[in-house]
């Protein structure tokens, strides 16, 4: 089967093991901040017409006329011409199912089998193939089918996702992947909705069962101006995390992803290397002013997480454009396959 890839990007690592990422284009959330929501330039749409609603809503709202939707005898026909789109994204935006996506490059899965198998040598010498963006049913079943024959090959593996997904769906995502790590946008639910459109209830959920399947390595938190930065907003968080029983905690800086170009395929990356380090005094802290602040912020708000007994690391970008932790993270190692 087809999936719509943003990126696949591999970082060797120094013992000659490799860490690869696979990263899907496309996601239900509408975060107000997020800016990979379409291409550079537009080249056709995803529709799912399993989830449809049928409703027309998109073509009513695109101002050029470059979707087409008509409806008849229960079917739908959608069109979309590209030479039109202006990137708006009033049809991706108001669809009522979310199910509308723009496709980036669509990859056929025995394809990303074929080279996970030819570097099977490399990833078993300490490496990680990690899936991001794993937020639809589709990329579901796509990275199951790849999880599938990793799991052959006895490779690690680990999966991100927004976990807003259908419980069958991610208990199964879950089961094949060695382990799963969560992005939780805010511990509010009213915020949740108004700064993603969707509620927290079936992430919270998913979060539940990911913890009693024992697959949960971490959530992840991006920390952003105005929405969850202060450390009030840490301690809600702390409370959250903790009655959820979440012991694994991530941090990274939404404006130093942005000014630095820092990922969170970065973050991914680094924490498969466990490229891990102690802050100290002087240690690690760059020269560039904005970095610094941002900095010392995300490890004030680790102090307040750690305070509810939580092993938090704060993930950040080096003014090279290379990441480094900063905060050890103490972590149990993962099962080994049964």
């Amino acid at each position: 089967m087809q999936a719509n890839i943003f990126r696949i990007h591999s970082v060797p690592l120094p013992d000659g093991g490799l860490n690869t990422i696979i990263s899907f284009h496309g996601c239900p959330l509408r975060c107000s901040w997020c800016s990979r929501t379409a291409p550079a330039k537009p080249t056709s749409i995803l529709w799912d017409d399993k989830n449809c609603l049928y409703c027309g809503l998109c073509e009513q709202l695109c101002p050029t006329g470059a979707i087409r939707f008509q409806k008849g005898n229960g079917k739908g026909n959608f069109s979309f011409d590209a030479s039109k789109c202006c990137l708006c994204l009033a049809c991706v935006n108001n669809c009522p199912t979310r199910r509308l996506g723009f496709a980036e490059e669509m990859i056929d899965s025995e394809e990303i089998i074929a080279a996970i198998r030819s570097h099977a040598v490399e990833y078993q010498r300490g490496g990680e193939i990690s899936f991001q963006n794993v937020n639809t049913d589709n990329q579901v079943l796509f990275t199951v089918e790849v999880l599938k024959k990793c799991r052959e090959m006895n490779l690690r593996t680990s999966v991100y996702t927004t976990g807003f997904l259908h419980s069958l769906p991610f208990t199964t995502l879950a089961r094949w992947a060695d382990s799963v790590s969560i992005d939780l946008k805010h511990y509010d639910e009213k915020k949740h909705i108004q700064y993603t459109g969707v509620s927290t209830h079936t992430i919270l959920a998913n979060l539940d069962a990911a913890v009693m399947m024992d697959q949960l390595y971490e959530v992840r938190i991006s920390i952003i101006k105005g929405v969850n930065d202060t450390l009030f907003d840490a301690k809600q968080f702390g409370t959250l995390l903790t009655e959820h029983g979440v012991r694994n905690v991530c941090l990274v800086d939404f404006v130093m992803m942005n000014t630095h170009q820092f990922t969170l395929e970065n973050a991914a990356s680094e924490r498969a290397i466990h490229a891990s380090a102690s802050f100290q005094d002087g240690e690690s802290k760059p020269n560039d002013s904005d970095f610094t602040a941002a900095h010392i912020r995300l490890l004030r708000y680790a102090a307040f997480l750690r305070g509810y007994g939580l092993n938090v690391r704060v993930a950040t970008p080096l003014p090279n454009r290379e990441t480094k932790c900063t905060e050890e993270l103490k972590i149990t190692p993962r099962r080994e396959h049964a």
